[in-house]
This record gives C-alpha cells, sequence and structure tokens, in this order.
C-alpha cells in the first residue's frame, strides 16, 4: 500500500502492521523541523489546514513494538518523526480526508498546530491512566477528568455508575446485580433465556429499558 507522492516514496515506508507510514531517511530536504514537517504533509495533500487532521494514537517506544519488527538494517527507522527528528513517544495523526496517517512527534506537531499538539496530550493520558489501571467500573473507557466526583469514584458518569449498580427487579434473580450476575455460570443462562424471550416478543422488557440497555451493551446480537 504505498499510496505517497513519488518524491516521499524514498523518504517513508508503509508499516501494515500499525497501518502507518514512517520515516527510515533521515536527511531533511528543506532547513529545519518545522518546514520538514509542513513540507511532508503540504507535499501529499497540499496547503497545510490543521483542521484536516485529527491524533488517533499514543505509544511508549518499544523496541519490541510492531513499529520495529522487520525494519532493523536502520536503526532511525520507528524513531524518528515525519520532520527526522528523533522522537521518544510514538503519535500518530491521521488525515481525515485521506484516512492516512504517519508516525510523529508531540513537540514536531507542537510548532505547526497547537491545537493538535494538545491532542497528543490528551492521548498521552490516557495511555497513562490505562496502564495505571484508571479505567471506568463498567464500560472500561479511560477516566479523563478525576477531579469530577464520579470518576474518582471509577465510573464514566453518572450513567456507567447506575449500569454497574442495577438490580433486576423481577424474577427468580430478583435483587441480584445484573452487571455482575451476567459473567457467572447461571448469568450465561439467564442471557441466553433473555434471547429467547426476545425473540418471540421484542416488547417482553420493555418496562424495563434499563436492564433492556445493559443487556444489550452486554450481548450485542441480542435483538435480531
Amino acid at each position: 500500500m504505498n499510496k505517497l507522492k513519488p518524491s516521499l516514496r524514498q523518504l517513508f515506508y508503509y508499516n501494515p502492521i500499525t497501518d502507518c507510514y514512517i520515516r527510515h531517511n533521515d536527511n531533511k530536504l528543506t532547513s529545519n523541523y518545522s518546514t520538514e514537517f509542513l513540507y511532508v504533509f503540504q507535499t501529499q495533500y497540499g496547503e497545510f489546514n490543521e483542521n484536516d487532521y485529527k491524533v488517533v494514537g499514543y505509544n511508549i517506544k518499544n523496541e519490541s513494538d510492531a513499529l520495529f519488527d522487520g525494519y532493523v538494517d536502520n536503526p532511525n527507522e520507528g524513531s524518528i518523526c515525519c520532520c527526522t527528528h528523533p522522537i521518544k513517544n510514538f503519535y500518530y495523526i491521521q488525515n481525515i480526508k485521506h484516512n492516512q496517517t504517519w508516525l510523529v512527534g508531540s513537540e514536531c506537531v507542537k510548532k505547526v498546530s497547537y491545537y493538535l499538539y494538545q491532542q497528543t496530550l490528551k492521548y498521552k493520558k490516557q495511555h497513562e491512566r490505562m496502564a495505571e489501571g484508571r479505567i471506568c467500573g463498567y464500560c472500561e473507557n479511560v477516566l479523563i477528568d478525576l477531579r469530577k466526583k464520579i470518576q474518582k469514584k471509577g465510573y464514566c458518569d453518572i450513567n456507567c455508575y447506575r449500569k454497574s449498580q442495577y438490580k433486576i427487579n423481577f424474577g427468580i434473580h430478583k435483587g441480584k446485580i445484573l452487571n455482575e450476575f451476567v459473567y457467572t455460570k447461571k448469568g450465561f443462562d439467564y442471557i441466553q433465556w433473555v434471547k429467547s424471550v426476545l425473540k418471540k416478543d421484542r416488547n417482553a422488557f420493555g418496562q424495563y429499558p434499563l436492564f433492556l440497555e445493559i443487556i444489550e451493551e452486554i450481548e450485542l446480537e441480542l435483538i435480531v
């Protein structure tokens, strides 16, 4: 998959594992890192507009990372930004219109777009909190604002908290916390029973909307 402009093909390789373009030639074609950064994207897409890009990932550099897989001849490969500046952490920015992703460094991004730089900080914070296990106790999304009381409790918002505490309020399993019960052996059988009931009558549990919402999130193919 090489959709690069001819002048960029000797500077980058495409990594199918991470689905991004990575610079392997550290010889700048312009006077400094900032102009080199802009040169790459303006050559590929025309005039640089920060609104055409978004940050789609972050990862701490690791020699066992897939970015290094198969590219060991040049020690710089996978460790320099698209502008040739050495980078410690990997950030991935994507051109939204063309759906192409590039490996960059945050400080390099900062010099050309403060907007995108703020996005890199957001991804770094998410990565660090995920590594620390600071994720929602219900949906497992990263908790990004621990100043909020609900996130201090370990949940994204009040909706996730309510779902995590929701108790079945009918039948022989009445009183059991649904989100805990469904992951037991009896809970698995219970899910199958709910599915069979809904196949016969899609409105069977209509009076319990939150119950249905939780079930559908756990069993995404519940309603067919």
